[in-house]
């Protein structure tokens, strides 16, 4: 009788030898099961041995254009198989307030970020820090000193730096990217710190800004997510990964830019120089919870490196806008004139009154967003939905542009179009935590983007960042024609940059509408200056009786900013 030759091979062998080559098979068997999409997950592209999906995922260039085609093939929530770790993308208003907002206590976690969190950030960024202890302690801090109420206290050093933005375009409108860099910067330093920014010639500036572009980019790099869906990699000496040195060198400068602002913060508070800021606040924080000085600098720090760049990215988009859209900004300007005139600048006061203007604020924000794709989200136990299960410690990702491009929600959504939004009078956060606010049938309606981020992990500048837009919007609108030579010639759908997103260069000339106006400029400004700023320094020496100091209580409750 023949035996079939795989037994008698087996047979022939040693007993150690039968080990360790059935071993082998099962080592090989389980290798190439790495990579394959269980069958309970959201459905995907095929798949390959040990890569998964890694071959198909996209390339820097549009990225969240590739992510919403691939959304497009197979549903609103799909999954692709990034080595061994499922990477869940989200493309449906519903999907994401269901599982965002609705269970944002079970998404508020973020998935191993081995480069951005722990290489480049050394577990002290909290906009990328897991969910733990140290994290809530940070979200209810953040609240105290960040809310509305607190943020509109701050009003007086929005608009003064708005004047400086006008005054500095008027003289080099070239420069437009330059000043409103300044612009947002210098609000976030002044509001954090206690200091202006006087010039984009700043180093301090330079280096923030440097600073944040770089740990995007490297946070999204290919390299960086090799680390993430092959952890054995982690175990190589971080000197010889050419991703952990970059991120190492970012980690060091970041420090000592960080904590030379803080301990500068920190001292005039403690001598009572300070002007009314955060870190006053952040100082008292620090002496109830006990944190170090390293800690509390990087959760100044983080406030002002988001807050520099956002918001003035977001306002390229709106020049975006305004040059492809002449029709809008005409209508913008008509109704600015008919409610502020040609003698006063806009301040914050006229919001209520230019319901147009905050058409155009929150129509930027869905056709441009400066965010297209959300820090990915991790479900800190086991969810279900609709019948597929999102695994604990998956990355669930929130494609900000298919949402705010879906034409069901969004008719015709290239159309850069303010008047879908003239009947909405709610904030941005209002919207973000589904506060009808007075709507009259007392139902919210579906959110309009989720640029601000979802559940707990909702950006809580958000108040801030409103109305420091709506205040240059409303401000460069009165002052200034914004044109383009040809309009057709821009791409208004090519977004640079990594984890923060950009319009790709375009040319944009910026002319003051009329000579009163320019005076009109100028002349505010050198009031400002006259009543607050010191004539050398151009530093504040005085701010108005109500802006006070904020404190900090523990034992505050946090409301519910940032929940579902």
């Amino acid at each position: 009788m023949a035996v079939p030759l795989t037994l008698t091979g087996l047979t022939n062998l040693s007993p150690i030898s039968s080990i360790l080559l059935l071993l082998t098979c099962y080592l090989l068997v389980k290798l190439l099961l790495v990579g394959r999409r269980p069958s309970n997950l959201p459905p995907g592209p095929r798949t390959l041995p040990i890569l998964g999906n890694l071959h198909q995922m996209p390339g820097p260039h549009k990225i969240y254009k590739s992510f919403q085609d691939l959304g497009k093939k197979h549903g609103d929530i799909y999954t692709l198989m990034v080595g061994s770790s499922p990477l869940i993308m989200i493309q449906s208003p519903k999907i994401a307030k269901d599982l965002l907002d609705k269970r944002g206590a079970n998404y508020s976690s973020r998935p191993s970020l081995y480069i951005f969190n722990e290489i480049a950030s050394r577990g002290l960024r909290p906009v990328a820090m897991p969910y733990s202890p140290t994290w809530k302690m940070v979200h209810r801090i953040n609240h105290n000193i960040l809310n509305a109420k607190v943020s509109r206290a701050y009003g007086p050093y929005q608009t003064l730096e708005s004047r400086q933005m006008l005054v500095d375009i008027l003289d080099d409108g070239a420069q437009y990217k330059r000043h409103l860099q300044r612009f947002s910067n210098s609000i976030s330093c002044q509001m954090v710190y206690g200091f202006r920014t006087l010039s984009w010639d700043d180093p301090r500036l330079q280096s923030v800004v440097q600073i944040f572009e770089e740990v995007c980019d490297l946070g999204v790099s290919i390299p960086a997510q090799m680390m993430d869906c092959y952890p054995i990699l982690q175990r190589i000496p971080r000197s010889l990964l050419p991703v952990a040195r970059a991120g190492m060198d970012i980690e060091r400068r970041t420090t000592e830019l960080f904590l030379e602002r803080w301990l500068e913060g920190k001292k005039k508070t403690l001598d009572g120089s300070i002007m009314p800021c955060h870190a006053a606040a952040l100082t008292g924080v620090q002496k109830e919870e006990g944190f170090s000085d390293e800690f509390a600098s990087y959760l100044a720090g983080d406030i002002v490196e988001a807050g520099s760049s956002t918001t003035a990215d977001q306002m390229l988009g709106f020049l975006m806008a305004m040059v492809t859209h002449p029709d809008v900004q005409k209508q913008a300007q008509q109704e600015i004139d008919a409610v502020v005139g040609r003698d006063r600048l806009p301040t914050l006061d006229d919001y209520d009154s230019l319901p147009y203007v905050r058409g155009c604020l929150k129509e930027t924000l869905r056709w441009v967003p400066s965010i297209t794709i959300l820090i990915a989200h991790s479900p800190v136990k086991d969810d279900v939905y609709e019948g597929y299960k999102i695994p604990a410690g998956s990355s669930v990702i929130l494609n900000v542009w298919a949402l705010n491009m879906d034409p069901e929600s969004f008719p015709d959504p290239r159309r850069f179009d303010p008047l879908r939004f003239k009947d909405e009078t709610r904030s941005e956060h209002e919207i973000a935590v589904g506060n009808a606010g007075g709507l009259e049938d007392g139902k919210a309606p579906p959110r309009h983007n989720y640029l601000f981020g979802a559940g707990r992990r909702l950006c809580q500048g958000i108040h801030t960042a409103e109305r420091s837009l709506f205040l240059a919007m409303a401000c460069m609108l009165w002052a200034f024609d914004i044109s383009t030579p040809d309009p057709d010639k821009i791409d208004t759908e090519d977004l640079r940059g990594g984890l923060a997103a950009v319009p790709a260069p375009f040319e944009c000339i910026i002319k003051p509408r009329d000579e009163k106006r320019a005076e009109v400029v100028k002349r505010e400004w050198q009031r400002m200056q006259d009543e607050f700023l010191d004539p050398v320094t151009k530093q504040w020496v005085r701010v108005p009786e109500d802006l006070k100091i904020k404190t900090y209580s523990g034992a505050e409750s946090e409301g519910k900013e940032g929940k579902a």
